[in-house]
């Protein structure tokens, strides 16, 4: 009994310490995203040295991949939700992980000092077996590229063919992070994340903007206690890229159907907003403006802070 008390307290205290030093680093984080921010509203952020160090270094190890390298299939089912945050799910499985550990180290009656390692291992296994099997479910039910490519082929009038799409691609530019793609084809645009796909005519992009904004890091499902939510309520500054379309004229897939309520059905214009790092929405703005033969220096002015979790 006084050994079973004992690994409690060591795992409690365990518990306690790392959960207080994750707190105090994401406190830190939260005061520079907010300081970021602040120099985003005033101009100062992408004028400044560092940061243009930092891009040209970015440029050196991403940039746009030639479409003839992948094939677009590959690169569109890819594009299935992956949620980067913790959600609810994950934390307990971590939980579980780290009270396998405290059980485990009980089994095997090790020291004290070995069970807040095993606690550590444990909750690390236990998250990523359920990102794992996660992603494996979302790649089976929930890809983005499926279902566009079950629109694609109903014939709809109007719409870009297939062989149409395939062809721009090969011949065209595109960057990727995680979840967003975008691709400058051939006459055509292909872009899309997890909620869907789309490609119209290079016409039909008539703006491009950069879009910051803080995001929360931790799934707003874990905000609830009044309590944790100063803690939950530190975020990432996070970038993405406002695409503005005209569809009324213009050939193109299908709405995607999550889509579908950013796009005015009177006008045949509205704006679909995807997610990329900072330094890829810089080169899909330089590259936009030197197809469009737009002044770039004045694209750099045109940046929007907006609140993400309010959207």
């Amino acid at each position: 009994m006084e050994e079973l008390i004992s690994y409690s307290c060591v795992a409690i205290i365990t518990a306690c310490v790392t959960m207080y030093a994750v707190y105090q680093y994401e406190k830190k984080k939260g005061l520079e995203t907010d300081k970021a921010i602040e120099k985003i509203t005033v101009g100062e952020y992408y004028g400044s040295e560092e940061w243009q160090k930092k891009f040209e270094l970015y440029q050196q190890r991403d940039f746009f991949q030639k479409g003839d390298e992948t094939p677009l299939k590959q690169v569109l089912r890819s594009l299935v939700p992956a949620n980067r945050r913790l959600s609810e799910k994950s934390i307990t499985a971590c939980f579980i992980g780290a009270a396998a550990g405290v059980f485990l180290a009980i089994s095997l009656k090790t020291s004290l000092f070995c069970v807040p390692p095993l606690m550590l291992f444990c909750a690390f296994v236990g998250y990523r077996l359920f990102m794992a099997f996660k992603r494996l479910g979302d790649i089976i039910t929930s890809s983005a590229y499926m279902e566009w490519q079950e629109n694609m082929y109903r014939g709809d009038d109007g719409h870009l063919n297939p062989k149409e799409i395939e062809r721009a691609y090969k011949k065209g530019r595109y960057i990727q992070n995680r979840n967003s793609f975008f691709c400058f084809g051939d006459g055509i645009i292909i872009f899309g994340d997890q909620t869907g796909i789309m490609a119209v005519t290079s016409d039909s992009l008539l703006d491009v903007s950069r879009v910051a904004g803080k995001r929360r890091i931790y799934d707003r499902s874990v905000a609830g206690l009044s309590s944790w939510k100063k803690f939950y309520d530190i975020g990432r500054l996070s970038f993405s890229i406002d695409l503005h379309l005209s569809v009324t004229d213009a050939k193109s897939s299908p709405l995607p159907a999550d889509w579908k309520g950013l796009i005015d059905k009177s006008s045949g214009t509205g704006t679909i907003n995807l997610e990329f790092n900072e330094f890829q929405v810089e080169m899909i703005m330089a590259e936009f403006c030197r197809r469009k033969k737009l002044s770039y220096e004045d694209s750099l002015k045109k940046i929007e802070v907006r609140n993400f979790d309010k959207d």
